[in-house]
């Protein structure tokens, strides 16, 4: 496994010493941590929140799972899109 393919700057998303606890209530949109060069953005829109299968799944948008980091910048990342918004 290759870490370097997987996040721009892997030492900011790695926690060596295990210092850096997760916040009560574990993580959401609101305190995820940021990255410079990249904005968070979710995979399955906010505005999707109140539909009916998102509802009946029981399915949080703002978990987690269904966040990712985007670049916000033109060939900072070969393999992600460009986001702004």
């Amino acid at each position: 496994m290759s870490l370097y393919a997987y996040v721009h700057d892997t030492n900011s998303w790695i926690d060596l010493l295990g210092l850096s606890g997760m916040p009560k209530g574990g993580w959401n949109y609101g305190n995820m941590p940021k990255l410079d060069g990249y904005q968070l953005h979710h995979v399955i829109p906010k505005s999707m929140a109140e539909h009916p299968a998102i509802k009946a799944a029981g399915f949080d948008v703002n978990k987690p799972s269904n966040l990712i980091y985007l670049p916000i910048e033109d060939g900072s990342h070969t393999t992600r899109s460009i986001h702004n918004g």
